[in-house]
């Protein structure tokens, strides 16, 4: 799988499951494991880090929204 792919598929499946998501991306990567398929396995894995850090960065954006609208007092603060 592509690195394109994994960022594509970790966006989808935050928007689709929001915060489900890793936990749906680790539990096929669990079950691909059991298939033997460690291939796939990995992928899912890749997949679930991808979702952590799609949370992580829109998680720094709402952060520093906040700190920017307390620093202007008066100004409306839009998420």
């Amino acid at each position: 799988m592509i690195e394109l792919d994994i960022w594509c598929s970790a966006n989808i499946l935050l928007k689709r499951y929001k915060s489900e998501a890793v936990l749906i991306a680790t539990k096929r990567a669990d079950a691909l494991l059991d298939q033997g398929d460690r291939d796939s396995c990995w992928a899912w894995i890749r997949i679930a880090k991808a979702i952590i850090e799609l949370r992580r960065k829109s998680a720094g954006k709402s952060d520093a929204r906040i700190q920017n609208a307390a620093s202007s007092p008066g100004q409306e603060l839009s998420l």
